[in-house]
């Protein structure tokens, strides 16, 4: 679990970060919630959605407006959201350029070249 800037624990910053790591189009609140247990209790866990869906990071959805089952999705438009996935797709092409740099690296005839 995350930790926030006073040291405590961090359920939101958890929440978060699950919902955007989950791949799926739509989880089901129960699948955070349930991911959650044990970290966080069920009444943080709640407000913690409840927040995000507030903020506009998340949208939670209905397949049936009688239905119980609220899906939860990311709401791409949001501006954070936006900025997390840059950030992501950045991380992703530094962490390939760092490989590629070990394996040259690691060549014989790199190894002759007199460091300065």
């Amino acid at each position: 679990m995350q930790e926030n800037s006073l040291g405590g624990k961090d359920p939101l910053g958890e929440t978060k970060d699950y919902i955007i790591r989950t791949k799926a189009k739509r989880i089901n609140k129960s699948d955070v919630v349930r991911h959650l247990q044990g970290i966080s209790r069920l009444n943080t866990t709640h407000k913690t959605i409840m927040d995000l869906i507030d903020e506009g990071k998340i949208n939670p959805i209905k397949d049936n407006p009688r239905s119980q089952t609220h899906y939860l999705t990311i709401n791409e438009r949001n501006e954070f959201n936006k900025i997390y996935n840059t950030l992501s797709e950045i991380e992703i092409i530094i962490n390939t350029m760092d490989e590629r740099i070990n394996e040259i690296s690691k060549r014989p005839e790199i190894e002759k070249i007199p460091k300065k």
